[in-house]
């Protein structure tokens, strides 16, 4: 995804991948082939590692640009729900807005920016969640 539909080269690719390994390692699973294979009510092969993964990991929520390769009568039954990537973002501003500009602000002085350049960068995906940090409902 991040070289076709991103524009990344393959070095940009590997370096935003080591980055986010460094930055979450517990975020990757690794799970039992079979459990892919088991995942039968998902339509598309290539899409069941993605609930295998989820099963394994605990997670609750799958988050991704491709809402209908995971029906919800087939992932509810594994506790899981689907959300785009700017529908997640916009629950955990919700659910912690002090915590979710902090972490935008905190990345943008990572950067050398203000919190504006990281809501431009956001808004083509994210656009409803970019539009809750540019109104600036808390903080500026």
């Amino acid at each position: 995804m991040l070289e076709k539909k991103l524009k990344r080269t393959a070095f940009q690719r590997e370096r935003r991948v080591l980055a986010m390994r460094g930055a979450f390692p517990e975020a990757e699973i690794s799970f039992p082939e079979d459990l892919a294979k088991g995942v039968t009510c998902v339509p598309d092969l290539n899409d069941r590692h993605v609930v295998a993964a989820a099963i394994f990991g605990a997670a609750d929520i799958i988050v991704t640009l491709n809402k209908k390769h995971f029906p919800a009568s087939c992932i509810e039954q594994y506790s899981l729900s689907c959300q785009t990537p700017d529908e997640f973002l916009v629950r955990l501003f919700f659910l912690a807005p002090e915590l979710v500009l902090e972490k935008v602000d905190w990345q943008a002085a990572t950067l050398g920016q203000e919190r504006s350049f990281i809501v431009q960068q956001l808004r083509k995906m994210t656009p409803l969640f970019a539009g809750l940090l540019e109104k600036g409902l808390i903080g500026g």
